[in-house]
């Protein structure tokens, strides 16, 4: 019933625009539409999308989650702007999305780093990732 994708066809710039005004991505803000189509294009966005009972394809499907990297595809991946959607949430689509990151990082050939900024979401990213706490912000 879900699909992941990161063709820019069928990546909503209506829903990123949506999920940035959500209380859950504090680090960010609602912008134009024209500024997310930028932001799209230049960076890997994946997107998770649900197909309801009578959608058969991803056309016809909405989207309810992403993620999005800031990458050369050969030597460095930064990690930013994992998001489900509250109500498809506990189904196990945020390891699912980690999963298919990781497998597109697995294709750069001289991967150096992955980087991700997270607060709160450590234990998460370290179980699903292999990720390690580097440096913390000791004032906050």
């Amino acid at each position: 019933r879900y699909i992941v994708s990161n063709d820019r066809e069928f990546i909503s710039h209506k829903f990123i625009q949506s999920a940035f005004d959500s209380p859950d991505m504090y680090w960010t803000r609602p912008m134009s539409l024209e500024d997310i189509e930028t932001m799209v294009n230049n960076s890997c966005t994946l997107g998770v999308f649900f197909r309801g009972p009578s959608s058969g394809s991803i056309v016809s499907s909405t989207q309810v989650g992403m993620a999005r990297m800031l990458t050369d595809y050969v030597t460095f991946a930064y990690l930013t702007d994992v998001y489900i959607d509250p109500e498809h949430r506990g189904r196990g689509l945020a390891k699912w999305l980690m999963q298919c990151c990781e497998q597109m990082m697995d294709q750069m050939p001289e991967l150096r780093r992955c980087v991700l900024l997270t607060k709160g979401a450590e234990r998460f990213y370290e179980k699903e990732m292999g990720m390690e706490v580097i440096g913390t912000d000791k004032n906050g």
